[in-house]
């Protein structure tokens, strides 16, 4: 009960102080309880909302709230410069911070660019997410039109993670375009995230306010057609204050889409040129990784799960017999399944039997 006050008292205060950092920083520094430093406030302050009545509304569209001191907020916020007091989201985030704040094993990545990307670049940002995703790898993005949009959905496309962070509160969708992106998000297992409250619009500040937990959540950051003013450069500036890795693809030199791109190259970006290329280098590569991490994401239900482990067990390729025996199930019913596994490249057929590809 403490915590749902102290959650009711920050929204409140997020609220009336729209969100500025420096003055919550300083509350929270003076008193003991965000209640305490909400009456504190001069009256007139107090008067201007209701805030049991704020936080009721927005539990009401399945939104929460995570303080930098639980053990849920995200790890790798806790290196950031102004990192969020409190984080609201809508979905899932993981059950503890592995996901995000393990150094050694976090391959997590962001991948973001222009708004008005080309279809190359769409293309090349849906694959390189989609890819990512198949191995277990988190995208993060902030949802915006062109090359976010193209991440999300490359995630999504694979059964991944994905998550996307809002320069707006969560009671709506900015672009509307996306609602039905946010729905898939939510669904498969990730998350909306904003430091705003509930009902804050989409301000300009707050898009470079933004993009440093889109940095900050993430290990890797990708850039993906980033113009000379592209937003994507301030989330690249970000991360090289958080010191992660930047990863830049290249393009044309003439096109404006790539003049950005091509000055963090000159700074020191690490290029890509291939999608071989960035899973080498974040420890992905066909070679190295397991069947397990592969397949996470894909499967769909228990007699998929039980097929996978079938044909694993073995050493060397299963028939189709051997895997109905095993599962007690009938031929169509199998066939079905494999016919799913494979097109996904999880098995492989050869000479009727099947292997893990």
């Amino acid at each position: 009960m403490e915590t749902e006050k102290e959650k009711i008292f920050y929204n409140a205060l997020n609220i009336v102080l729209d969100s500025n950092y420096a003055k919550l920083s300083s509350l929270r520094e003076k008193f003991p309880s965000w209640e305490k430093a909400f009456f504190s406030l001069p009256e007139e302050k107090k008067k201007e909302i209701e805030p049991e009545k704020e936080w009721e509304e927005a539990k009401k569209e399945k939104i929460e709230m995570i303080f930098k001191e639980d053990a849920l907020y995200p790890n790798f916020l806790l290196e950031i410069p102004f990192t969020p007091l409190a984080i609201y989201y809508k979905g899932k985030l993981p059950e503890n911070c592995e996901e995000f704040g393990d150094k050694k094993n976090n391959k997590n990545t962001a991948i973001v660019g222009t708004r008005k990307a080309t279809y190359e670049g769409k293309k090349a940002a849906k694959e390189f997410a989609r890819e990512l995703a198949k191995r277990g790898v988190s995208i993060i993005s902030g949802l915006a039109l062109g090359i976010d949009e193209a991440a999300h959905s490359g995630a999504l496309e694979a059964g991944g993670k994905t998550f996307a962070v809002l320069a707006n509160g969560l009671s709506s969708v900015y672009p509307r375009q996306n609602y039905n992106l946010t729905k898939g998000i939510i669904e498969k297992g990730g998350a909306l995230i904003s430091e705003y409250p509930p009902k804050a619009p989409p301000l300009s500040y707050r898009f470079l306010e933004r993009n440093r937990i889109i940095s900050g959540l993430s290990s890797a950051i990708l850039i993906i057609e980033a113009p000379e003013r592209s937003g994507a450069l301030a989330t690249a500036r970000f991360a090289l204050e958080q010191n992660r890795d930047i990863y830049v693809v290249p393009g044309p030199i003439t096109h404006i889409n790539f003049k950005g791109s091509h000055k963090l190259l000159r700074e020191g970006a690490r290029i890509v040129s291939s999608l071989e290329e960035l899973l080498e280098d974040l420890g992905l590569a066909e070679e190295t990784f397991s069947v397990e991490n592969k397949v996470i994401a894909q499967i769909k239900n228990e007699t998929q799960k039980k097929i996978l482990e079938i044909i694993k067990e073995k050493t060397a390729a299963v028939s189709i017999d051997e895997i109905i025996n095993a599962v007690k199930l009938t031929a169509q019913e199998v066939n079905q399944e494999l016919a799913f596994l494979e097109a996904e490249g999880i098995i492989a057929e050869e000479g009727g039997k099947y292997r893990i590809s």
